[in-house]
């Protein structure tokens, strides 16, 4: 009776010893995905609207926990572009500008902290719509929060997965990943109108992962994604627009997809 049970051990030792090779090839596998594919990429001032209305100092106090700070411009240019195509749409809102009595031209929020309780001179902030407007600052307004985030490009084409990310490799910097609420959200901006869009997110052997090489800290998967065993050939991800989710498609469908800006 011993040699049957000398052979079950030597059997689940070999089993062992056989995974733990698997396990140590499939690390050494994604080390070279990430280590080949992982691009840094720029950052992009993106400006979000903020739909609770607020005065000027309490909307900055928002921006600076939540965002960076009030929506700012390099320029006077960029801000009239910005009154021009985006802004011009939405109802008046607060930017980071604002009129200091003891200054000749109007102050940048991120700039200079200020307090309009405490320096009862300032009383003129700019708020925007198609155009710009000095007014009280404590009038409570919606206002426009900006976030350096990574630059994206929404590409209509419909490819494959294997396709998308090859357009990406070459065209741009690489497929995009999602790494916040934030980029997700300005993700689903760019991609309006579409039904799903393809994203890094690949399942390889028992992981998901990002093929850009970043970390897969950022989660957000939809009820009709198969994330913890999907089936086979549903081992590519997108971004579902409606659902404002992640779900797992066959590789071999042909979608919309987001690469990163060069």
């Amino acid at each position: 009776m011993a040699e049957p049970h000398s052979q079950k051990k030597t059997g689940t030792l070999s089993l062992s010893v056989h995974q733990r090779e698997m396990d140590q090839k499939v690390f050494f596998t994604l080390l070279i995905l990430t280590m080949q594919y992982g691009a840094a990429c720029s950052l992009k001032k993106e400006h979000f609207l903020i739909t609770t209305k607020m005065n000027w100092t309490d909307a900055q106090q928002h921006c600076r926990t939540f965002f960076t700070d009030l929506s700012t411009f390099a320029n006077f240019t960029q801000l009239f572009n910005f009154t021009k195509y985006e802004s011009s749409h939405n109802p008046k809102a607060w930017i980071g500008l604002y009129k200091d009595p003891a200054s000749p031209v109007p102050t940048w929020s991120d700039t200079v902290n200020i307090d309009l309780q405490k320096n009862s001179t300032i009383q003129e902030c700019v708020s925007i719509d198609s155009t710009l407007y000095f007014e009280n600052c404590s009038i409570a307004r919606f206002f426009y929060c900006y976030e350096n985030v990574r630059e994206f490009i929404m590409v209509s084409e419909k490819k494959t997965w294997d396709d998308a990310l090859d357009y990406c490799r070459v065209n741009y910097t690489d497929m995009a990943s999602v790494l916040s609420e934030k980029e997700l959200s300005v993700i689903l901006m760019k991609s309006a109108g579409e039904d799903n869009i393809w994203i890094s997110l690949r399942f390889v052997y028992r992981y998901w992962l990002w093929l850009s090489g970043d970390a897969l800290e950022y989660q957000v998967w939809g009820t009709d994604a198969e994330f913890q065993c999907p089936q086979q050939e549903r081992y590519c991800g997108t971004v579902s627009v409606e659902d404002k989710a992640w779900i797992n498609k066959n590789c071999s469908q042909k979608y919309g997809f987001i690469c990163y800006k060069k």
